[in-house]
């Protein structure tokens, strides 16, 4: 099977309103997919504070996903 696209949409919630200097939480659904055959859901976490982000998450399928960030 060839692969010839790859494609991900997401969609997401927060809880609650954050300002800059507060903690801030993004609850978050992704659907990723390669050609037909590779489907894939993912349920992810993403919290963020001033310049730094920083997600948790995992798929379907069984495994982990993280993801660290900060902004100079």
């Amino acid at each position: 099977d060839d692969i010839n696209y790859m494609s991900r949409q997401r969609i997401g919630l927060a809880p609650y309103f954050g300002s800059y200097n507060e903690l801030s939480t993004w609850l978050i659904l992704e659907r990723m997919s390669m050609g037909v055959s590779f489907q894939e859901w993912r349920q992810i976490v993403r919290f963020y504070f001033k310049n730094v982000l920083f997600e948790l998450g995992w798929a379907w399928q069984g495994f982990a996903i993280f993801n660290f960030m900060m902004h100079f």
